[in-house]
């Protein structure tokens, strides 16, 4: 591997001295990588916000449900009703290409939830 010399050495750039030309280009090619994923970790931040927000709207729905159940003297839990719900939630999922489990891990936690909402 062939190193390059700048002869800067006395003028205080000594980490520069001697680096081979590859890796230049593995400096570059990791700066690249770096802002690739900043880029992608900042999508990720802005869709768990809307994913935060959407639990929110549903809680909110949920607490709703809750007040017309105890207005009704309904039970919390609707057995009939949260098996059609997981039902859907993972057709849809599946359709997005998402994994049966993952998808019933979500929709049984956003479950659970609401019922401690109502």
């Amino acid at each position: 591997m062939k190193a390059i010399g700048c002869g800067l050495m006395g003028a205080g750039l000594s980490g520069l001295a001697l680096m081979p030309l590859s890796g230049w280009a593995e400096k570059a090619g990791t700066e690249l990588t770096i802002h690739r994923l900043e880029t992608f970790r900042d999508r990720i931040d802005e869709i768990d916000a809307r994913i935060v927000q959407a639990i929110a709207d549903r809680l909110a729905v949920a607490r709703e449900i809750g007040g017309v159940k105890r207005a009704a003297g309904l039970p919390v839990v609707d057995a009939d009703r949260e098996a059609v719900v997981i039902a859907q939630f993972v057709e849809k999922a599946r359709a997005q290409g998402i994994p049966e489990a993952t998808a019933r891990t979500v929709i049984q936690s956003l479950i659970a939830a609401a019922r401690s909402e109502q």
